[in-house]
């Protein structure tokens, strides 16, 4: 219901592709998207740990312990996660041995993808600006590729205004992007945070990342530690912001690959780098995603309807049912994981939310306002106040809900109910 603020979409390119397939098979499509991009991501970890190490056993470490880090985020469609393979494929480019015509092409193609569809593309200029640093040969080369992907960075539909958006989120200084920083769970420092953000892999990884760098620093030659360097770099900010975790292990684990190797060769392990390793990788990924598809079909020959496609967690069924009691042109408050679904469901029909996940679209104030009533503080006047300062008109949430408890103190009345969900109206 805020219009103060245009909204700077960093992951647009993922917009039309994921509306399309949302409109022809419904929120299985996100299913079937989430096992693709991991097959994706799973591929590239396993190539560039298991497919370099000369230490089988070393690499294969390193990619379990990727993998393992990255559990819960390979499998979600979300931007963030679902472009994971790229900071592997752009690093794999970036410091290649040998720099070849195609090189070039490879990086711009990448940047530009990377670019239109997630914020975190300013990684894949710095892993290539470090990889000219690290170079032996063709140095000048590959600084003006650098050079060259940071101007493809502006190929984008909000050109400059793209990167403001990323370094507000990066730094903050915005009074917007200060709210966000101490509201969002994940834009929180490391010690704050438990599951599902920090957990006992999470630690585990980063400690790991963390030796990994000690020993580049320490005992590498030049490309050594520039690469250790970087993971350095994206450990202390998953320190900051424990968001970047996983992308720290998963990249990190590609590109510290010699330093275990190196730790290893201390142990006098016999060297088999010459094991057929196309086979290990194809015994790595083929199985579980042929497996996935197969028990994904079963499954959906069971569902009776798309709505059941909807977890529990953001409303289910019983969300989607209230959204469509909504009228023409309602003004909604909704629980922050719920608001997706009453934008599908009912914004074609005009409906507004006051505050949904997008976050960088709103005022600091309706930010602010949004945090207060997910987390139910403030009185029941404060929060009634709130709804008639932006003039909403309905509220969807649990009944049990402390918004929809001092809703009803305010004289609101219940319009429906979906088993434990209520739709209130003025």
């Amino acid at each position: 219901v805020d219009g103060a603020r245009p909204w700077v979409m960093h992951e647009w390119l993922f917009g039309p592709v994921y509306a399309r397939g949302l409109t022809r098979w419904g929120p299985v499509f996100f299913v079937a998207a989430g096992m693709l991009f991991a097959l994706v991501s799973i591929a590239s970890v396993v190539a560039r740990t298991v497919g370099r190490a000369r230490h089988l056993a070393g690499g294969a470490s390193l990619a379990f312990l990727a993998l393992a880090v990255g559990r819960e985020c390979l499998f979600t469609p979300r931007p963030g996660y679902a472009t994971l393979a790229l900071p592997v494929l752009v690093g794999a480019v970036a410091f290649a041995t040998s720099w070849r015509a195609f090189h070039p092409l490879a990086a711009l193609a990448l940047t530009l993808l990377w670019t239109n569809l997630h914020g975190s593309f300013p990684l894949g200029v710095a892993l290539l600006a470090a990889g000219a640093v690290a170079a032996d040969d063709r140095r000048r080369a590959r600084a003006l590729t650098a050079v060259a992907c940071l101007g493809a960075t502006f190929v984008n539909p909000y050109g400059a205004r793209l990167h403001g958006l990323v370094d507000r989120y990066l730094r903050g200084g915005d009074p917007a992007a200060d709210v966000i920083h101490a509201s969002i769970a994940e834009f929180r420092p490391l010690w704050e945070l438990r599951e599902p953000f920090v957990n006992a892999r999470v630690v585990v990884g980063l400690v790991a990342m963390a030796w990994l760098v000690a020993r580049g620093l320490a005992y590498g030659d030049r490309a050594r530690r520039v690469r250790a360097c970087v993971v350095g770099a994206l450990l202390a900010l998953s320190v900051l912001h424990a968001r970047h975790a996983v992308l720290c292990v998963v990249l990190g684990a590609t590109l510290l690959v010699d330093e275990l190797d190196a730790w290893l060769d201390r142990a006098a392990l016999p060297d088999t780098s010459s094991v057929a390793r196309g086979k290990i990788l194809a015994a790595s990924v083929g199985p579980g995603c042929a497996l996935g598809a197969l028990v994904r079909a079963w499954a959906n020959a069971r569902v009776a309807s798309r709505a059941d496609w909807i977890s529990p967690g953001l409303g289910g069924r019983e969300v989607v049912a209230l959204a469509r009691e909504l009228p023409a042109g309602a003004r909604v408050w909704a629980p922050f994981e719920s608001t997706g679904l009453v934008v599908w469901v009912s914004g074609r029909r005009g409906a507004r939310v006051l505050f949904d996940a997008r976050n960088d679209c709103y005022s600091a104030a309706v930010i602010t306002a949004g945090v207060m009533l997910e987390q139910g503080r403030g009185t029941a006047r404060e929060r009634c106040e709130v709804f008639r300062r932006y003039r909403v008109t309905h509220a969807l949430a649990p009944a049990a809900h402390p918004v929809i408890v001092g809703l009803r103190a305010c004289g609101w009345r219940e319009s429906a109910r979906r088993g434990a969900w209520v739709l209130l109206s003025e």
